[in-house]
């Protein structure tokens, strides 16, 4: 097996993953940690059911937001947190921005409220739901149903935004080449990924929250962004473990991945959760 990020020879094998036929791996390499064998992996898993009701109801487990509706306003704020060191108001109007993976259109209605013109908001997703359901609050943005691993990412943007989305495919590397393509000079790139190296990864092993069997496919680490930073001519400018504000409903459904008995509870308070298992990353393209 080659490692899908960098083709190198041989990998480690980490452990087996708990009801599923796969097992997680590592490539010494670059700091990638794919799953094998490769689960088939098509548009149609991402549908409402996946968006306003991730909790299965025969094996409970984490799955990110019980509801991309109902968490909408939490998440708007988490990402202008985020968002406003890289873009500030003052230079909202020259910004045009890519949000690969855009989901729903929380994050592009974060850049929104920062300051960054719906008509200089780029989006796509696998989702035919989501690029609808983001319409809607987005409705002057340029939003398209497209596969980012299939196609050419058209433009230059100076901001463009992968949350979330480099667990799902299985080169990452060959997805963050495209973005680097389309990045303008001195533009910047934000991700934030499952950490595999992080301590609850660590702790939870095969029971880790982020292990979903057929959907999370390849994970990539801390040094795999400083091999794609050499790669590319990129500089990392930040990097952070930040958690979010979530219901008390989505805390204990992530709890119930390591405690299956642990009781539920649709409270509806938010609280701010951190587990310090998700990597954070800007990086910036280098001037020629």
């Amino acid at each position: 097996m080659q490692c899908p990020s960098c083709g190198s020879l041989p990998l480690e094998k980490v452990l087996d993953l708990s009801n599923s036929q796969t097992s997680f791996w590592h490539c010494p390499a670059c700091g990638a940690y794919p799953v094998f064998p490769v689960p088939k992996h098509p548009a149609s898993l991402y549908t409402k059911e996946y968006f306003e009701g991730a909790l299965h109801s025969k094996s409970p487990q984490y799955a990110g937001y019980l509801s991309y509706d109902r968490h909408r306003d939490v998440m708007r704020k988490d990402f202008a947190k985020q968002f406003k060191p890289w873009i500030p108001a003052s230079a909202g109007m020259t910004k045009k921005v890519l949000d690969i993976g855009c989901a729903t259109g929380t994050a592009l209605e974060a850049m929104r409220d920062l300051g960054v013109p719906e008509e200089k908001l780029y989006g796509i997703d696998v989702s035919a739901y989501a690029i609808d359901a983001a319409r809607r609050h987005i409705p002057r943005a340029e939003l398209r149903v497209e596969d980012a691993t299939r196609t050419d990412l058209c433009g230059q943007y100076d901001f463009i935004a992968l949350l979330d989305i480099l667990e799902h495919v299985e080169n990452p590397a060959a997805l963050m080449a495209k973005a680097v393509a389309a990045l303008a000079p001195e533009g910047k790139i934000m991700v934030s990924t499952p950490d595999p190296e992080s301590f609850a990864r660590l702790v939870a092993g095969a029971r880790w929250s982020e292990f979903h069997a057929g959907e999370h496919i390849c994970f990539v680490s801390a040094s795999w962004f400083s091999w794609i930073a050499k790669l590319h001519k990129l500089r990392i400018i930040s990097l952070n473990r930040h958690g979010k504000h979530v219901t008390l409903e989505h805390a204990l459904t992530r709890l119930r991945a390591y405690i299956p008995f642990f009781p539920l509870a649709k409270i509806r308070c938010v609280l701010h959760l951190n587990m310090f298992d998700r990597l954070c990353i800007v990086l910036e393209k280098l001037p020629k």
